[in-house]
């Protein structure tokens, strides 16, 4: 009988830590926020994508991006949300970290690779 008992309490415990991490990554989201201001833009990849970090399920944790940055002369589109493997890095830390992407799509004709802008702002 105790054998049995020690079987049945390990299935349990198994059962119990696959519906935690079940719930965990159900919950750990779908969140995005999406700004757009030319609407082709969404039939176009983005032109640059950055990780951001945040913590304790993504309640700790901020990150201004300057779009100038990337996009000197405007941007179409920008979208910050979880993709499968910020999901995946935030159930398997239970949480703890809980990145995000920053999805970046230039207005046509207007890209910059990163940094490019700043450089010619010093020079002048």
């Amino acid at each position: 009988m105790t054998q049995q008992r020690h079987h049945e309490s390990k299935w349990q415990s198994l059962v119990g830590l696959a519906t935690v991490l079940a719930t965990l990554a159900l919950t750990s989201g779908c969140y995005k926020a999406t700004f757009v201001e030319d609407p082709s833009a969404a039939k176009r990849a983005p032109t640059h994508e950055e990780w951001s970090n945040h913590y304790v399920f993504g309640l700790v944790g901020d990150k201004e991006y300057d779009t100038r940055d990337w996009c000197p002369n405007g941007t179409a589109a920008t979208r910050t949300g979880g993709n499968v493997g910020t999901t995946a890095l935030t159930v398997v830390t239970l949480g703890i970290y809980a990145p995000r992407k920053v999805y970046v799509t230039c207005a046509p004709d207007q890209i910059a690779h990163a940094g490019e802008s700043n450089r010619e702002e010093a020079k002048q």
